[in-house]
């Protein structure tokens, strides 16, 4: 052994000397090796900004700003010349999933912040989202996925939001303004405060743009020195030298009546707990505040100014959610930061409305304005949050590290009785222990030197720090608290995701002179007093179960029913209003918020409604057999309508050539996959199910496995459509992937003891009997410690990991499913498909009304318009999965993902709904749970199935007189 290390040394210490010959001289030697150190940080997209920054060795800043603009743009299929737009002679336009290279030369090796001026071309109300790379590398990973954002505006009705008819204010519709705005490239997170940087030689270099989400306009790009912002000290010297005197003038500006904004998503909202919210109604809704919580968001009011003259900025706010930090704001006016304090306005944690001035402990901040107009802009950023979130952020990834390191010794389910042997086994992980235990020290100690109460969130990292010191030294004890661990691993990435949200809401901004007096921020006992007894008696005169006014005109009304939640009846109430109400339609629809349950009931009882809306998938089939439900074959425009979807969407809702319902909403499975784990484990995603099979002996090895839970699909439950239960959907997506129907001779038998059906059950089977699959288990839970690094699941499952997952956003992926080989060597990505359904009531008094209707709500603008309005208020978890085709490619899903997904989607297949087909689902789930349960064979336990199975089928089709 000593031997070889003589050797090795000896050869070590050649290649050095030969290195050290090699190496270019002086200036070439700097700048050569800072080359290589850029070049090789830039081939790597996992590398943070962070530790780009300690790698280069340009730190130096730019002396001269350097613009690149369309006469270095290279010309390519991609992109292409814009002229005269919006004032602007020349500009690169860039279409979504497109990119465009600008060449430029460089005379000073510097580090350099980079801005574009850009505008987000006409077209969905979505931010767009860019990709930038320099001289064909990705420097880092936060220049991936960068928001630009729109100009958005509310559409007011001479300056009041709209009304209708019952007196109740309802959300304004939303426009894109197309102006040029300059931006500073910043991460998507807001981990960073200033633009981003990068180190760039002299010479030649190449910066290029790709768009990620919605189509975008670069008039140029500017390289150039971030400069500091003066204190405001220093601001109040300029003051005093200038002359500058208060004002005496006030004038107030209601939050809700923002001129402009920067995401759909922020909408004006009511408080309806405060008196003193102006304005206020116990009676009726009154939208008086306006709310804002995430990085990069911003809201712009417009104000003139009559005379020049130093002005406070007071605010009625209230930051009610985050009791162990404060909020944070950074304040533009007319585009400038006006000192460096206003980058970092601070709001305190309190239950209450607060009022006040912006401004420090010592003093209150004055501006100095001009007379004429001014745009005031409050950006949501993280402040002094950001190092902590940031250092959360890296502590969070280290402990799910060390999670997957404990899991490959004890397995999912440790046995607390049994001696591991950690500190033999694994001594670095128990050592990073007491690394991320210290690390958590410090993050506590800051956070309590901003607040002096404990909260929440201070709390939970209290805990976790306990745990990990006594984990650290016992580690006899590490198997009896794992499962503890893991709990306090999801409740740190809870913290993470509250420091990163910055809520505030707003009821009004005051722009004042000296004389202004501030009003007290809330009322006496005895205004709330007499607020809350209004309230009470409105209480039983308002009608809060119809959500649709009724004007008195002689159009004949059809009543709509929707079992949504009530944010979600707002939103259809509010386009009902817009569309039918004072136009020239020829019918009025009603609507009406009613539990799902109620529906047949009603329909017996000859008081339902004309039109349902967001039923099961089972239901139009179940409703129609029953004569509940009208046909829709028979209407006009019905072959124009069914294009609007693919045709697995209907297939559920067609029985004996009729058609009972359109999709509302249609779902489907796709497979999720951790990017860092799989390529740690040096695993290939895998394309076909002899693929899953060939990555599980890796994935148990360390303890992990794959997510095929048996119902991989949402089939309904209701009526007679196939539950979602035991092996159903499993076996379903292999039949499909088959091409094996599941029925026969017209529904009356089905095709489950067929060879091909068998082979499918046995190896579904296999996959939890010899392969040891979870049976039950919380996908989104066990995907982010990492024990279930790939699987299957639905779809909206990217929604949820989106927002409530923060810790891996970039670290994962989705495909499409695993899929079956013929004997062509074809890939059949088949995937079983499932959503709610739209109906018409049969004794419906206005058939074409009601059709009509239906017609108007499964329009793409319609459902474009509605999914986005549930989106700006439940955020990216409440993204609908809308059965338009046109309209999902609208909502705010970037290129790549929005491919996938309509890849998958084309690969959808849909179950034919037939009567007593509930009793397919009821016999494969026995199935399966008695292979699982006593290691049965899967194919002779299948088959004592069948015979009751065709029984049943028969006997419900006699029923519905189907069949003799």
């Amino acid at each position: 052994m000593c031997k070889w290390k003589r050797i090795m040394g000896l050869m070590t210490a050649i290649v050095l000397l030969w290195t050290m010959m090699s190496l270019p001289v002086a200036g070439e030697k700097a700048q050569a090796v800072t080359d290589d150190i850029i070049s090789s940080a830039a081939s790597s997209t996992a590398i943070s900004y962070q530790e780009y920054l300690t790698n280069i060795l340009y730190q130096n800043s730019p002396t001269q700003p350097v613009e690149i603009t369309t006469a270095h743009w290279k010309e390519s299929e991609d992109s292409s010349v814009l002229e005269n737009y919006v004032g602007v002679e020349k500009s690169i336009k860039i279409p979504l999933g497109s990119a465009a290279v600008w060449e430029f030369e460089l005379s000073e090796a510097a580090m350099y912040s980079i801005d574009v001026v850009y505008t987000v071309l006409p077209g969905r109300l979505n931010n767009a989202q860019i990709r930038v790379t320099v001289d064909g590398v990705l420097p880092y990973k936060e220049m991936d996925g960068i928001i630009l954002n729109r100009t958005i505006q509310d559409v007011l009705v001479d300056g009041e939001f709209p009304v209708d008819n019952y007196g109740n204010q309802t959300y304004p519709d939303q426009e894109t303004l197309q102006v040029w705005k300059r931006a500073g490239l910043t991460d998507a997170v807001g981990y960073y405060a200033h633009p981003l940087t990068i180190s760039l030689s002299e010479g030649k270099h190449t910066i290029a743009i790709e768009t990620q989400k919605e189509d975008i306009a670069i008039e140029k790009i500017i390289l150039y020195a971030y400069e500091e912002l003066p204190t405001y000290a220093q601001i109040k010297e300029e003051y005093k030298k200038n002359g500058y005197q208060e004002a005496t003038s006030s004038l107030e500006i209601q939050a809700e009546k923002y001129a402009m904004k920067s995401t759909f998503t922020i909408q004006p909202a009511q408080d309806k707990v405060s008196p003193a919210t102006y304005p206020q109604s116990a009676a009726y809704t009154r939208l008086n505040m306006v709310s804002t919580g995430s990085a990069g968001e911003s809201l712009t009011w417009k104000v003139y100014i009559e005379k020049a003259g130093l002005y406070k900025i007071a605010m009625r706010y209230r930051q009610d959610e985050s009791d162990s930090h404060s909020t944070y704001r950074r304040l533009y006016i007319d585009s400038e930061v006006p000192f460096a304090e206003a980058e970092s306005l601070e709001f305190q944690f309190k239950k209450q409305w607060q009022v006040g001035y912006l401004g420090s402990e010592e003093e209150d901040y004055l501006f100095y304005l001009t007379p004429g107009e001014h745009e005031f802009t409050l950006e949501t950023v993280l402040g002094q949050m950001a190092d902590i979130a940031n250092e959360l952020q890296d502590i969070l990834l280290s402990l799910n590290s060390i999670y997957r390191e404990i899991l490959v010794i004890t397995g999912p389910q440790p046995d607390t009785y049994r001696d591991y042997n950690f500190k033999q086994y694994i001594p670095e992980t128990i050592e990073n222990l007491k690394t991320q235990a210290d690390r958590l020290h410090v993050i506590l100690a800051q956070m309590r030197e901003m607040t002096s109460a404990e909260g929440q969130n201070t709390s939970i990292i209290n805990i976790l720090v306990t745990q990990l010191e006594q984990m650290y030294e016992k580690p006899s004890i590490i198997a009896k608290n794992y499962s503890s661990f893991k709990d306090n691993i999801s409740a740190l990435s809870t913290v993470v995701q509250a420091l990163l949200g910055q809520p505030l809401d707003l009821d009004y901004l005051v722009i004042s002179g000296s004389d202004y007096n501030l009003q007290k921020a809330d009322d006496n006992f005895f205004g709330y007093l007499a607020y809350q007894v209004q309230m009470f008696y409105y209480s039983f005169v308002q009608d809060y179960d119809s959500l649709q006014d009724s004007p008195d005109a002689d159009k004949p009304r059809i009543t709509v029913w929707t079992a949504s939640g009530r944010d979600q009846a707002n939103i259809i109430r509010k386009m009902i209003y817009t569309k039918y109400y004072g136009t020239d339609s020829e019918y009025i629809p009603e609507l009406e918020l009613v539990s799902g349950d109620a529906l047949m009931p009603a329909i017996l009882a000859g008081v339902g409604p004309d039109v349902a809306l967001g039923y099961g998938n089972g239901d139009p089939v179940n409703y129609g057999l029953r004569n509940a439900v009208m046909d829709l074959s028979g209407f006009d425009g019905l072959e124009e309508v069914k294009e609007r979807f693919f045709e697995s969407a209907l297939v559920a809702y067609t029985i004996n050539g009729k058609l009972y319902g359109l999709p509302e909403t249609q779902s489907f499975s796709m497979m999720f996959y951790r990017t860092d784990i799989m390529e740690e484990l040096h695993l290939e995603i895998p394309e076909t199910w002899d693929d899953v099979i060939a990555i599980l002996p890796v994935l148990m090895q360390n303890n992990m496995t794959f997510g095929l839970l048996p119902s991989t699909t949402s089939v309904s439950l209701t009526g007679f459509s196939l539950g979602a239960s035991s092996g159903t959907g499993g076996l379903l997506m292999l039949m499909a992937q088959r091409n094996i129907p599941l029925y026969a001779n017209n529904g009356l038998q089905t095709t489950l003891d067929t060879d091909e059906s068998i082979d499918c059950f046995t190896t579904l089977c296999n996959m939890f009997t010899l392969y040891k699959l979870p049976l039950q288990y919380d996908f989104v839970t066990r995907f982010r410690t990492g024990e279930v690094p790939i699987g299957i699941a639905d779809y909206s499952t990217y929604n949820q990991l989106m927002a409530f997952a923060p810790e891996i956003n970039g670290l994962w992926k989705f495909a499409h499913v695993p899929g079956t080989m013929d004997e062509n060597g074809k890939i059949n990505y088949s995937v079983v498909t499932s959503g709610a359904a739209n109906m018409i009531v049969a004794d419906t008094k206005y058939p074409e009304y009601a059709w009509d209707y239906l017609k108007w709500w499964s329009e793409a603008e319609t459902q474009l318009q509605y999914a986005q309005g549930v989106e700006s208020i439940l955020g990216t978890a409440g993204r609908q999965s809308v059965s338009n085709k046109e309209a999902l490619a609208g909502l705010s899903w970037d290129k790549e993902s929005l491919d996938t997904i309509m890849d998958q989607w084309e690969n959808a297949v849909g179950l034919p709904e037939v009567p007593g087909g509930y009793i397919v689902s009821r016999n494969i789930d026995f199935a399966f749970k008695s292979v699982y349960d006593t290691n049965a064979n899967p194919g002779d336990t299948m088959t004592t199935y069948i015979e009751s199975i065709n029984k049943e089928l028969y006997r419900k089709q006699k029923e519905f007189g189907m069949v003799e």
